[in-house]
């Protein structure tokens, strides 16, 4: 079984090594430290827990900025790939054509714009 391996002060200090000296050899945990050049605290914790530490990160759920465009965009694209090379729109005119008539939409919304 392969251990964690933890990197400190350029030296591989292997979770398995910092246990047995402790526990089996009967060494301190300053002596430990002084050794490995790693505090009291993590040596402290290695030997009260049987498992080495391990970090779980928890998964952000996806959230795309294009989801409310994608059936008008995927429409777009369609018609794009049917036209010739040089009459295809660019990601800029797709944009613009995104943008403006939602500038629109919101300039017509708020009051005095008639």
């Amino acid at each position: 079984m392969s251990g964690t391996i933890i990197f400190v002060a350029w030296k591989l200090i292997n979770f398995d090594v910092i246990r047995p000296l402790v526990l089996r050899d009967g060494r301190g945990i300053r002596p430990v430290s002084r050794e490995t050049d790693l505090s009291r605290n993590p040596i402290k914790s290695y030997v009260q827990t049987a498992s080495p530490p391990s970090c779980q990160r928890q998964i952000r759920p996806l959230r795309h900025k294009l989801n409310g465009f994608e059936t008008r965009l995927q429409a777009w694209y369609d018609l794009d790939r049917k036209r010739p090379r040089r009459q295809r729109r660019t990601t800029l005119q797709r944009y613009e054509r995104l943008v403006v008539p939602l500038g629109a939409l919101l300039a017509n919304a708020l009051p005095g714009s008639e």
